[in-house]
């Protein structure tokens, strides 16, 4: 808890010196000739190799404009330039605190009130998060766990905007004390959500997982006595237990895959059922409003035979509800390929290459591959490859539409070293997250340290001019982030099945990720070094004939692939949840139940599941 609350009352002093009501010169720099001219200077000094003295050209600049955001920004590279990395990353954070503090005045906000009231401080939070201005969102957070005794939902909170902005070891640092609150447990839930975006973040995950299930599992004595029918010829019962089926990539897959369950009674348990829309043959059960207890004891009085979690941990996690054991068969199937830490869910669906190396990822759960992918694209449409972008001659564009929080020092620095080899390119940044200033200056200043104008920096809002298809088209090619996690963005999915050629850097064999670029076979696009990242960026994009012929050939490939067999997948994992019930039922045979003829496969008893 000291960490963390030593880092939100750092923000705090910060602020309190400027708390007094102030014009807003006095929080940025003066717009004169002669700071114009010096700032002109610091910046090519930078950019150019001299960073010794841009930091103390910047540090005398400073000294005058004491509170001005981009003077730190900029002090910040310069640190970075000159490998000082302590100082940059502590001259970024007051950047940062800065420039939300102006936000806060500019949008008509009492500084001083914001400064010393807590209640008011976290409303004012509250409306920029609404809008997805997480930069000064998180300074109001942290006036919210400067108290030694903050609460699990405060740390929550600060964890999440300051995640939000891809500052994922403040992040984590504020979220590992909520986690510590077990009477709170989303805090600690969504702790184990960010670990695998963390230095060592899968095996830590998979500890952590395991003691938040030691926390709140109930005991095998505890579970119900399931009455389910052990009769082959019917069609199973089977739960989806998710937040929503619209808003997210995962809930547009477990759409698209109901629409394709043929043989099993679905039924899909939401927290938000508001703007749902009609599945034929699907039920649809709101329990948003439902406590766990209340949950389970709907789950039950439905008689579901597998109950399928798919969000895995996070804020909004219902993993309280599989705690409680709410089916004889329970599947955890989310999209990061970890284990839940929970002992009453029996099996764990994982892509193939995680099934091989489920003994060094340590599950819980059993093990159960489902084949090439964990879930087909939901968003696959059919084939209309873009046509290429028309540039000038030498213009190159490359694009991100990654999360902020995937964009780590490696990336970072990967990234950079592609542009400086391809000097004329530009990189585009588009997320919901990058509406926000503080986080634009962020980025910016972390590769202007690595010798990047921010003006080769292309930062895309909301809006008609940044939907998905629109960037695409403008785009020749999309690069991923370099850590496992990159890969369970649904960008990166979306800039296949629309044909974008996507660079990747090969996984660690410990990963849990499956690289989508191998499973299309496209493994010039998986490179096994930086160095090979950069070079293959290079000759793609100086090569344009070549690079056309991969765009024309990735939207095929990826619908071919078994990201666009929605039909297949569906028919695999019916197939799956007949066996593990199969194996619940065997297991749990009453007397009456031994004459019947069950279960191809185990000893001298047959399956009539496929029977009417």
């Amino acid at each position: 808890m000291k960490g963390c609350v030593e880092q939100s009352r750092f923000l705090f002093c910060l602020m309190n010196e400027t708390g007094a009501p102030r014009t807003k010169g006095d929080l940025t720099m003066s717009k004169t000739a002669a700071t114009d001219e010096d700032l002109a200077l610091a910046r090519a000094e930078i950019l150019y190799g001299r960073a010794a003295q841009a930091i103390e050209r910047l540090k005398a600049m400073i000294e005058v404009h004491s509170f001005s955001p981009v003077l730190h920004y900029w002090l910040s590279a310069a640190y970075g330039a000159a490998g000082l990395y302590d100082d940059q990353a502590e001259t970024l954070r007051t950047a940062q605190a800065f420039h939300g503090l102006q936000m806060v005045q500019d949008n008509g906000g009492d500084v001083a009130l914001f400064n010393t009231d807590t209640e008011y401080a976290l409303a004012v939070a509250d409306q920029f998060i609404g809008v997805d201005l997480m930069g000064p969102a998180s300074l109001g957070m942290a006036r919210g766990v400067m108290d030694d005794e903050a609460s699990g939902a405060a740390l929550l909170g600060y964890g999440a905007t300051l995640f939000a902005q891809g500052r994922t070891l403040e992040a984590e640092s504020a979220l590992s004390v909520g986690a510590e609150d077990y009477q709170f447990h989303p805090a600690h839930s969504a702790f184990l959500s960010i670990l695998p975006y963390c230095a060592g973040g899968t095996i830590r995950h998979a500890f952590e997982a395991m003691r938040w299930g030691a926390i709140h599992q109930r005991h095998r004595d505890e579970w119900p006595n399931f009455t389910n029918s052990r009769a082959t010829n019917r069609p199973l019962r089977v739960g989806f237990l998710i937040y929503s089926l619209t808003g997210s990539a995962t809930a547009e897959a477990l759409a698209s895959l109901l629409t394709a369950l043929c043989d099993v009674r679905a039924t899909v348990y939401c927290d938000n059922t508001d703007q749902e829309m009609a599945i034929p043959g699907v039920t649809l059960r709101s329990i948003g409003h439902l406590s766990d207890d209340q949950a389970q004891a709907l789950i039950l009085s439905d008689g579901i035979d597998v109950l399928v979690d798919c969000e895995g941990h996070g804020a909004e996690s219902r993993l309280l509800i599989m705690a409680r054991k709410a089916a004889p068969v329970q599947v955890s199937w989310n999209p990061f390929g970890v284990s839940s830490g929970l002992s009453t869910i029996d099996y764990a669906l994982v892509t193939d290459p995680v099934a091989a190396a489920a003994e060094t990822m340590n599950f819980v759960e059993t093990v159960w591959p489902i084949g090439p992918v964990i879930s087909p694209f939901g968003r696959a449409g059919s084939i209309e490859t873009l046509e290429p972008p028309v540039h000038g001659p030498d213009q190159i564009v490359l694009a991100s539409l990654a999360h902020p929080a995937t964009l780590d020092d490696q990336t970072i620095r990967l990234w950079a070293q592609t542009l400086r080899n391809v000097p004329k390119a530009q990189l585009w940044l588009k997320h919901r997250y990058f509406v926000d200033p503080v986080l634009q200056n962020s980025l910016s200043s972390k590769f202007a340290a690595h010798g990047i104008d921010p003006d080769r920096l292309v930062y895309l809002e909301r809006g008609e001019t940044s939907a998905t298809a629109v960037v695409h088209a403008g785009v020749d090619m999309v690069l991923a982030p370099a850590g496992p996690q990159a890969l369970f963005d649904t960008s990166i999915l979306q800039a296949l099945a629309d044909g974008i050629p996507v660079m990747t850097l090969a996984l660690q064999e410990e990963a849990s990720a499956t690289n989508p670029l191998s499973v299309l076979g496209l493994e010039d696009c998986v490179a096994p070094s930086e160095q090979a990242y950069v070079d293959q960026v290079i000759r793609l994009t100086f090569d344009r004939a070549a690079l056309n012929r991969q765009r024309s050939a990735v939207a095929i490939l990826f619908h071919a692939s078994a990201y666009g067999d929605m039909l297949g997948f569906a028919q695999n994992l019916e197939k799956a949840f007949g066996e593990m019930f199969d194996i619940w039922a065997l297991r749990n045979l009453n007397p009456e139940d031994r004459s019947l003829d069950r279960l191809g496969g185990f000893g001298d008893v047959n399956s009539d599941r496929d029977v009417a």
